[in-house]
């Protein structure tokens, strides 16, 4: 399973993803590391945006990679078979959601001290209560 164009080639061999741009960049990644594989209609043109994320489970902390690669609209048709035979043959889903996109982002107000809403850790807590200590202290 194949896509390509001027600037960019995706290619499917061996439980494997292969994303080139000539001259530029390759990455190439295992299939179980995809947790995602959307395809996002841009604009009146037709053209289209291909969006995979990566994830390496194996590190303590498993840091997160997402690749956005813009679609002409003569090669869109094909990269949308491309990311269904990966979401229907491969289990790849089509969003990954993270647990942070839960939540609902907020503006800090500029002129107020109000704004800290959320509980503090024991660790903030603890230099928190250090920092007013040396304060109380200083101003003795």
């Amino acid at each position: 399973m194949n896509l390509s164009w001027d600037d960019f080639r995706l290619t499917y061999q061996d439980h494997r993803l292969e994303l080139v741009w000539p001259g530029f960049s390759v990455l190439e990644a295992e299939l179980d590391r995809c947790v995602s594989a959307t395809l996002r209609q841009r604009g009146p043109d037709g053209g289209a945006q291909l969006v995979f994320q990566f994830r390496d489970s194996d590190r303590p902390v498993p840091g997160l990679l997402v690749i956005r690669v813009d679609v002409p609209a003569r090669h869109a048709d094909g990269a949308h078979i491309f990311t269904e035979w990966l979401q229907r043959r491969h289990g790849v889903p089509e969003h990954a959601q993270e647990a942070a996109e839960d939540t609902v982002l907020e503006q800090v107000p500029l002129n107020s001290a109000a704004w800290i809403a959320a509980p503090a850790g024991p660790a903030s807590d603890e230099l928190f209560h250090h920092v007013l200590t040396r304060i109380a202290m200083d101003t003795d």
